[in-house]
């Protein structure tokens, strides 16, 4: 019943890079050589005090604007990241995640700030004998419910035929999945109920396509490129897709690509929605903002999805960002910043930007005035963390 819907997700991932040409013309969307520009200045930073040292994660953005960062610490590699929350004024909150006992070994796979809820999905895998790297390895998935304070905590084991990837939740607190089927080398989307269970599988744009070009450079190293199977770059975008909230919808867009970002509900694809970005240029994310408001899209240079793909790491990658229309996908402007990276960005709920990067203290160094010449050409001044929230 759900391998049409699963063969029709396959050829959207697959193809969507050589229809985009073809939905812009019958869109009739008008090429734009120049764009309004905004510069932007973060100022006024707020010390974000509480947060702990260790490997910060990727951002995700509420609706109502709060910012959530897991924080990884080297003395706990095998158990979940701390989850911590930070508001546009500066308050830092440590949350408590709701996690399966009796573990080998614990990970968060996707992280959904729904309006009301927070979503972990944790993959976790128990072995026969924790002592014994050989043996048997059990792995099984759960969804970790709270509130946005960490309360209210509950467990939703999952019981899939396909391997979980990303999750959503929906105003009608029922799931939306997206995932890969190891049996048939396929994604699979799909709805869940309340309680976690399997309602149905939904269906995305069943058009066939013949290449996707970008997807291979984005997600196959160069080495990679002649002998990695086309299912290998789909699975590996699959783990970087991101599902952004959007009032009663929820919208799904693959980083590294020039597939349309689709915008779903329980029904189903309502609507995609193509986006016309600066040549040499993919999406990298969409930041969370007002449903049916513009979009704030980051995008970032093609070579440097290739390089990521085959050294592992981009320092200081290429990004812009832009506003973009929600219904044709056209530029509208572009936002330049004096500081920081674009990488920085964290949201862009009610009309607003928000970034959190690391600030000079005021009248602060690392070196005394007694220091070695060496010491203190070596030395930078002091920073710490701050959020910054400027209206766009």
């Amino acid at each position: 019943m759900g391998r049409l819907p699963m063969l029709r997700l396959a050829c959207w991932l697959l193809g969507a890079l050589v229809v985009a040409p073809a939905i812009a013309q019958s869109a009739a969307v008008p090429k734009t050589t120049f764009w309004p520009k905004k510069i932007v200045n973060f100022s006024n930073g707020k010390p974000l005090l509480g947060l702990p040292d260790g490997s910060m994660g990727p951002a995700h953005c509420s609706p109502e604007g709060t910012t959530f960062l897991d924080f990884y610490m080297e003395t706990k590699t095998h158990e979940a990241p701390e989850l911590y929350s930070v508001s546009p004024s500066g308050e830092v909150k440590h949350l408590l995640r709701t996690l399966p006992k009796d573990s080998t070994s614990i990970s968060v796979r996707d992280f959904f700030a729904a309006e009301h809820t927070l979503v972990t999905l944790i993959k976790v895998e128990k072995r026969d004998d924790p002592n014994s790297e050989d043996s048997r390895v059990e792995t099984s998935y759960f969804l970790s419910l709270s509130d946005h304070d960490g309360d209210g905590g509950k467990l939703l084991e999952l019981d899939l035929k396909f391997r979980p990837l990303k999750i959503a939740m929906l105003q009608s607190e029922e799931f939306i999945v997206l995932g890969w089927d190891d049996t048939n080398l396929v994604p699979v989307l799909a709805l869940l109920k309340e309680d976690g269970t399997l309602r149905r599988f939904m269906d995305l744009d069943n058009r066939k396509y013949d290449g996707a070009r970008e997807l291979h450079e984005a997600y196959t190293s160069l080495k990679e490129a002649a002998s990695a199977p086309a299912t290998k770059a789909v699975m590996r975008s699959l783990e970087s897709a991101k599902f952004v909230p959007y009032g009663k919808q929820v919208l799904l867009s693959q980083p590294g690509s020039a597939l349309p970002v689709v915008v779903l509900s329980a029904l189903g694809e309502e609507s995609s929605v193509p986006l016309h970005l600066p040549a040499g240029f993919l999406l990298h994310d969409l930041l969370v903002s007002d449903a049916r408001s513009s979009w704030v899209v980051r995008a970032q240079a093609a070579e440097d999805f290739q390089k990521l793909a085959t050294d592992q790491v981009v320092e200081n990658p290429r990004q812009r960002v832009f506003e973009m229309s929600s219904t044709n996908g056209s530029l509208i402007r572009e936002f330049l910043f004096d500081k920081p990276h674009p990488m920085a960005l964290t949201c862009a709920a009610h009309y607003t930007l928000s970034a959190i990067f690391n600030e000079p203290i005021p009248d602060a160094s690392r070196t005394d005035a007694g220091a070695s010449d060496k010491a203190a050409k070596a030395a930078e001044p002091a920073t710490q963390l701050v959020i910054s929230t400027i209206s766009r």
